[in-house]
């Protein structure tokens, strides 16, 4: 019968026996049987496109770059270096949602399944579950209609350099990254109108107007309440905020991969 001193030592020796194999071979293991790690997709032995896998995990991904999830659980993956964009079913199984699998420009107006994408990255979907993607080798920001799966293209190559990030509102605006460019653009869906939000400048300190900011290549964007941006910058290497009032502020600062939280403060 195990007292509490037995259970107490036994759990001490795990924790030993884990602390002297973190030592040895340099990794760190952590023991939390409350969660657990699975592999949704990606095969490591498989490359080809194929339309349909009977289970997920077989799916070879190469570079995936962006995921999200509809109300159905229906997992879309942008699978960026097969120009692919595949959806994951609850069931396991998965198929190519978009894409022909060769990069290329071939027109819009078609279903996703005869529509080229190069290099898709940033994905967003709204809650009427249109799916809009950051095709950043053409330089468009594109819309994959969930009642039809016609491809249209709502951000052009003239507006755009290289899309990589992408957030859509409920009422069809789009927010965009152009890591090439460093710059935050809008799209108006009402109007078509793309407008600039922040980047284009040279400005790197707290508080300078948005639109007068320098911004390295910004990568992932995200809306808030409040039209609170956040876009990571990959090289700067800042995590800024655009507030609706467009003004930047620098609240993390990522070095040698560690993150030191800094404070807001006031230019």
């Amino acid at each position: 019968m195990n007292t509490p001193t037995s259970c107490t030592s036994l759990w001490f020796l795990v924790l030993l026996f884990c602390f002297l194999l973190c030592f040895h071979v340099g990794t760190c293991v952590s023991i939390t049987p409350q969660y657990t790690t699975l592999t949704v997709a990606g095969s490591m032995y498989m490359d080809t496109i194929s339309d349909h896998y009977a289970l997920s995990e077989y799916v070879p991904l190469s570079k995936p770059s962006a995921a999200v999830m509809n109300e159905k659980n229906e997992l879309f993956v942008a699978d960026t270096n097969h120009h692919v964009i595949r959806v994951l079913y609850p069931n396991s199984t998965s198929r190519v949602y978009a894409g022909l699998g060769t990069a290329g420009f071939n027109g819009d107006g078609m279903h996703a399944l005869l529509t080229q994408f190069h290099t898709p990255i940033g994905l967003s979907l709204t809650p009427n579950g249109d799916l809009y993607v950051a095709d950043s080798g053409n330089g468009r920001v594109r819309k994959i209609s969930a009642s039809t799966r016609i491809v249209t293209t709502l951000i052009s190559n003239q507006e755009l350099s290289t899309p990589v990030g992408v957030f859509a509102m409920t009422n069809g605006d789009v927010y965009v990254t152009d890591s090439t460019k460093g710059l935050v653009k809008h799209y108006n869906a009402t109007t078509g109108i793309v407008s600039l939000v922040a980047g284009g400048g040279s400005a790197s300190r707290n508080g300078a107007l948005a639109t007068n900011t320098k911004l390295v290549s910004p990568y992932g964007i995200h809306v808030m309440e409040m039209l609170l941006l956040s876009s990571i910058l990959k090289l700067l290497q800042f995590f800024r905020q655009v507030k609706a009032q467009q003004q930047v502020s620098s609240i993390v600062q990522i070095q040698h991969s560690y993150l030191k939280s800094t404070q807001q403060h006031q230019a």
